[in-house]
């Protein structure tokens, strides 16, 4: 009996010839190992069972299956893949991406140490030549996500764990019970299984060499129905994991323009969509004549909107998101000290939810920052600016009390932190 060194496990819905470039590029990878390939179709009506069919008779993988479900969401197709798995690791990846050849190899790399890890590889999205407003944004976004969530120092957040490209142990993904099955719609699935994932002790190593080109087709529309389904998926995340609603977006309207939109979806939303087509027809124009601010500043009103129409599917009211909210678990508090190298207790900070995050040096606490789960840059850079322009006469009076009480010789500097190893 063949004993596979991985599981490639692909959920796909109607896209036979995203598809079938994904399977060429898996056959053309670098490993010489033994690769067991199983595809999932939820509820395709197109041509993707010719596509797997002629894949079959070609004999090109150690084991190559497929099977067909009705439509149940990618969580449920992805469970059904793991089913059928016999590998000790599970390497999932989405059906419009295009893996480098040695993307693998890099993934299994990881694992021959046997360490409890799920590793994260990039989805670099695909940019055309058309090159719209809309595939910039997409791309800009991955890209901040993929460079923050490998930096230095940076700790683990169960936002990380995007099923396009990731693996893991087939007994730690078993351990936790596989992905929520009630999660239907697009997204959430894989942050929900992410965060169960580092509470059993699973560690996440995000390496970008690890690369698959992402074929994204997205569009305003597409990116509004997916922000309603989101929403949905984050009330459902905020019912089953409270100690998580304070990092949701469903905390807080925000300000100005994301608290209009939200008025509008939770009080009115008969007039919130009639404002909506109207911005929807300007978005055009304003790509045409390539003014971005303003494209950009309506695309924002439409996402926030989008996303609190999802949430008032959800919820019904404004008074059933406030009873929602009040389930949340206080807010928490973290410390690290100055007074030694910053970057290995950086890596063990919470970033899931706001917290308040408290400096000290040696036992005295020398002030304190507040951090926020949606910053979008590296948090140990951010962090060190942070403490230099905020606390620094306080660290600097802190070290002049300290060495008063002993000898200078022996005093570790407050600029301490800034050393990264």
């Amino acid at each position: 009996m063949t004993v596979f060194a991985c599981s490639i496990i692909i959920p796909s819905c109607n896209r036979a010839d995203k598809l079938d470039l994904l399977l060429c590029a898996l056959a053309a990878q670098t490993t010489d190992l033994p690769l067991e390939v199983i595809v999932v179709l939820d509820g395709s009506t197109d041509a993707s069972r010719d596509v797997l069919k002629a894949w079959e008779n070609l004999d090109t993988f150690a084991a190559f299956q497929w099977c067909e479900q009705s439509r149940k969401g990618q969580a449920a197709a992805r469970n059904t893949g793991s089913f059928l798995a016999h590998a000790p690791i599970l390497l999932f990846l989405d059906d419009d991406v295009v893996p480098d050849p040695d993307l693998v190899a890099t993934h299994l790399a990881h694992h021959a140490s046997g360490d409890r890890i799920a590793v994260l590889g990039d989805c670099e999205i695909v940019r055309t030549e058309v090159g719209t407003l809309c595939e910039l944004a997409m791309w800009s976004w991955w890209e901040d996500t993929n460079h923050r969530r490998a930096a230095f120092g940076q700790p683990a957040a169960y936002r990380d764990f995007c099923t396009g490209n990731v693996s893991l142990r087939r007994e730690d993904f078993a351990r936790v019970g596989g992905f929520d099955q009630d999660f239907t719609g697009y997204g959430r699935e894989d942050y929900e299984l992410g965060h169960r994932l580092l509470q059993s002790g699973v560690r996440f190593i995000a390496d970008r060499r690890s690369r698959a080109r992402h074929f994204n087709t997205a569009t305003v529309r597409s990116m509004r129905a997916a922000a309603r389904q989101e929403a949905q998926g984050d009330v459902l995340v905020a019912r089953k994991h409270p100690e998580l609603i304070t990092g949701l977006r469903l905390a807080s309207a925000g300000d100005g323009r994301a608290r209009r939109a939200a008025g509008l979806a939770m009080y009115v939303p008969w007039i919130g969509a009639l404002v909506c087509a109207v911005m929807s027809g300007m978005i055009p124009i304003f790509e045409r004549l390539r003014l971005r601010r303003r494209w950009q500043a309506r695309v924002d009103f439409l996402w926030a909107y989008s996303y609190w129409r999802g949430l008032h599917d959800s919820l019904g009211s404004l008074k059933a998101l406030r009873a929602l909210r009040q389930t949340a678990l206080p807010p928490l508090t973290q410390q690290i000290d100055v007074g030694r190298v910053l970057a290995p207790q950086v890596e063990r900070l919470n970033v899931d939810v706001p917290s308040r995050l408290v400096i000290v040096y040696g036992d005295a606490p020398v002030g304190s920052i507040d951090l926020r789960p949606d910053l979008d840059e590296p948090l140990l850079p951010w962090l060190v600016r942070a403490i230099s322009s905020r606390l620094s006469s306080e660290l600097l009076l802190e070290f002049a009390r300290a060495s008063l009480l002993r000898d200078p010789e022996t005093i570790d500097p407050p600029w301490r932190f800034l050393e990264t190893s």
